[in-house]
């Protein structure tokens, strides 16, 4: 059964992009997002990447009586995925798939916030403005309305190596979150160490954010997430042993995600570390390090498989 838009959806979409001040898209179109992650037991979600329903627009904030304005870029319609629950101190985690395919609209403003209480006086307005546009009940305990939090250093005008602090459901978690990783940022800094580009977690207890990185050699790790409009494409992921090669059998059409290595010349092996095709790579021990996923058909027949179709 293919799936159907749901229509009040977009009718709620055009009433908060009006209060965002943003311009509604006329056409906008839905695509696929490959990536593998336990709260998306199908492989991929239904999201808008090029065209989105809403682009540009604006949020007024008022922080200490004066105002600023916080720049929207976008906002796409997508589905939700599940809630992974990490339990203290446990080997496992749960998920609570109840939520998986419901309707979700993600709002992306621009880096104009450079405070935690403006990233607060920020996500305070959206709640308001979702409550006055009647989008949303906005009930942050349920989970009605979540915020991720993206949070860069630096020393010029030229943004850092950011993190980005998923599901935060306070606006007091936002404030704690931002001003807890400036810091801890500007910490590693001043020590000679660098920053990891990675998703974050908030430990509410512990008023500290915590890695949720996946290691490397495992799926999770090593893939990363690609788009695709064409509901009709089989995907595999190919990899690479220290004992063979697995090669690109075609350039014409590629479909890669971000911080992808590699080119996309005919018969090229996955490596380098430019924007581009990559496969899979090779590791000096022999271990798997799947990299990317591509259409079935731009596979060479040597390559090894691991995913399946997707």
């Amino acid at each position: 059964v293919l799936p159907t838009l749901n229509e009040q959806v977009v009718i709620n979409a055009v009433r908060l992009g009006l209060a965002l001040n943003c311009r509604i898209n006329q056409t906008s179109i839905f695509a696929r997002k490959h990536y593998f992650y336990p709260d998306l037991p199908k492989g991929y979600q239904i999201t808008q990447f090029d065209q989105p329903i809403i682009i540009g627009g604006y949020v007024e904030i008022n922080l200490n009586n004066e105002k600023h304005k916080v720049r929207v870029a976008r906002a796409h319609l997508e589905e939700d995925a599940g809630k992974l629950t990490h339990p203290s101190g446990a080997d496992y985690s749960l998920v609570d798939l109840n939520r998986a395919g419901t309707p979700l609209l993600e709002i992306v403003s621009e880096a104009d916030m450079h405070s935690a209480q403006e990233a607060r006086a920020y996500a305070q307005e959206l709640y308001i403005l979702m409550r006055y546009a009647d989008v949303s009940e906005g009930d942050l305990y349920h989970g009605n309305m979540r915020f991720d939090v993206n949070v860069s250093v630096s020393s010029s005008n030229k943004l850092g190596v950011r993190t980005e602090t998923k599901n935060l459901n306070s606006f007091k978690s936002v404030e704690k979150a931002v001003e807890y990783e400036i810091a801890r940022q500007i910490e590693l800094l001043k020590n000679g160490n660098v920053v990891t580009q990675e998703t974050r977690g908030w430990d509410d207890a512990k008023q500290k954010t915590f890695s949720q990185y996946w290691p490397a050699g495992t799926l999770a790790g090593d893939a990363q997430a690609i788009i695709c409009d064409d509901p009709d494409t089989v995907f595999k992921a190919a990899v690479v042993t220290a004992a063979g090669t697995a090669t690109i059998a075609s350039a014409s059409s590629l479909l890669v995600g971000a911080n992808m290595a590699g080119n996309t010349s005919t018969g090229s092996t996955a490596t380098g570390d430019s924007a581009g095709g990559v496969v899979a790579a090779s590791s000096s021990t022999g271990n798997f390090r799947v990299l990317g996923l591509v259409p079935d058909t731009q596979i060479a027949s040597s390559a090894t498989y691991v995913s399946g179709t997707g």
